[in-house]
């Protein structure tokens, strides 16, 4: 496989299992507080992941058009986001928030490390937005 198929498929399975893990995370959440019984205005709630969940899929659409500020801002937040998870395990042993972290970890090496992601970000924000000539 060459590097810019291999980094293809490390962008797109990256951006699937980013937004796969999205959704799952709201389902949890929501599924927790209902039955903690925890008094909070579901459909609130259900709005906020709903727009975060839009927001993201948006950014991680410019990801994969090659923009370099979608790049950066997947970075900053995917780092924000370890130090949290970081933290949440040092308070509490939790599966998921160690799969979390395993899955940011992954996204943050294909992201500013992995040489065929990057070449194919690269290389496809050159085909789509080709430099104009002066002549």
């Amino acid at each position: 496989m060459d590097l810019l198929k291999k980094g293809k498929y490390q962008i797109v399975i990256m951006i699937s299992v980013l937004i796969l893990f999205d959704m799952a995370s709201i389902i949890i959440v929501t599924y927790v507080k209902v039955t903690n019984g925890t008094n909070i205005d579901m459909v609130k709630l259900f709005l906020q992941s709903t727009v975060r969940l839009i927001l993201s899929a948006t950014m991680y659409y410019f990801l994969y058009k090659g923009h370099n500020w979608a790049r950066i801002t997947s970075i900053v937040l995917i780092v924000l986001s370890l130090f949290v998870g970081f933290i949440s395990l040092i308070i509490s042993l939790n599966v998921l928030t160690a799969v979390g972290v395993i899955v940011m970890v992954k996204a943050l090496y294909t992201l500013t490390l992995s040489k065929s992601a990057l070449m194919f970000l690269k290389r496809h924000r050159l085909e789509v937005t080709p430099p104009t000539s002066l002549t």
